[in-house]
């Protein structure tokens, strides 16, 4: 009965199996009504448990979706967002040796979009955050772009690496191939570095190849 408080209880032993859902080989299985606003709770245990979704070793193409439809009102997505209190945490995502692409925040958005890694204010401990470290055996193995595409019409790229409180260091290196900086600038600005009081240490002209060492403010 769907009607009122009525209560449905499904209740099984400790075996494997104990309770099973098992239709036709092309059947389906729904649960939750197409307009229901109740919550549909999966897996709350307290104790040691392993919630498993589509971990089956497939021996052909599956999909598995969550919150993928045409989103016509908001949306929110949370994977291991709760508040810790005790113990660690680990989020593995794409880490399979077959993984052939990872996409994140990879479309042409229709409203503006602020995509953060690692920015939250850490006063405990130290966040280290590693792009492409891994040792490559191959020449290009590891290709980081970062900002590097075209901009078209009015279009900007704005870049900053590095901060300039207290300590903190930059280290741009390379090996024997060199370090290219690369600017298209217009005369007297194509490549300056400047000190913590903007006065410009170094200026290289781009237009006639001068380069320029002090103030030149």
């Amino acid at each position: 009965n769907n009607t009122g408080t009525s209560i449905t209880t499904l209740q099984g032993g400790t075996g494997t199996g104990a309770i099973t859902l098992t239709p036709g080989t092309a059947g389906t299985i729904v649960i939750g009504a197409a307009a229901g606003t109740g919550n549909i709770t999966l897996g709350s245990s307290t104790a040691a448990q392993s919630v498993l979704i589509g971990n089956g070793v497939n021996a052909a193409a599956q999909i598995v979706s969550i919150a993928n439809g045409a989103t016509a009102s908001t949306s929110t997505v949370n994977i291991l967002s709760g508040v810790g209190t005790a113990g660690t945490a680990a989020l593995n995502l794409g880490n399979n040796t077959r993984v052939t692409a990872i996409d994140i925040g990879n479309i042409a958005a229709a409203a503006a979009r602020t995509i953060n890694l690692g920015t939250g204010s850490n006063i405990v401990g130290i966040d280290t955050i590693n792009i492409g470290t891994g040792a490559t055996t191959v020449a290009n193995g590891k290709t980081i772009n970062i900002g590097n595409g075209t901009p078209t019409g009015s279009g900007t790229n704005v870049i900053t690496l590095g901060s300039t409180a207290n300590a903190s260091s930059l280290t741009l290196q390379g090996g024997t191939a060199g370090v290219l900086v690369k600017s298209v600038g217009a005369a007297g600005v194509g490549f300056q570095v400047v000190d913590g009081s903007n006065n410009k240490v170094l200026t290289a002209d781009t237009s006639s190849g001068n380069v320029q060492i002090g103030n030149t403010a």
